[in-house]
């Protein structure tokens, strides 16, 4: 859950493939994502409730926006690890308005 959340993607994202299409990430690089601790109770707790609450739901990609989904999974990841999360999810809406992860560039209208 935590790879989906907003601070997650942006993890990600700085580590793209080396091809020019969306998505394509270098899945070597997760292995040196700096993650939450996952031995520690105060971290799993937040982020497995609000898996548990969320893991039937269908979830639309980022290009798709920022969705009550996604600002859950935010919500949890900040409960988790003591962030601001309305400095998270104004991230996630800025980077699911990236052309990069809209896949059309600023301004052109999306069908």
């Amino acid at each position: 859950m935590f790879l989906n959340s907003t601070p997650g993607r942006l993890l990600i994202l700085r580590s793209p493939g080396k091809k020019l299409r969306f998505p394509f990430y270098n899945p070597v690089v997760w292995g040196d994502l700096p993650i939450p601790d996952l031995e520690d109770d105060r971290i799993t707790e937040p982020l497995t409730a609000c898996w548990e609450a969320t893991r039937h739901e269908i979830v639309p990609q980022f290009r798709d926006g920022y969705t009550s989904i996604r600002h859950r999974w935010d919500e949890a990841v900040c409960d988790a690890l003591g962030w601001d999360i309305d400095e998270v999810a104004e991230l996630g809406k800025i980077l699911a308005n990236e052309p990069h992860v809209r896949g059309v560039p600023h301004g052109q209208w999306m069908a």
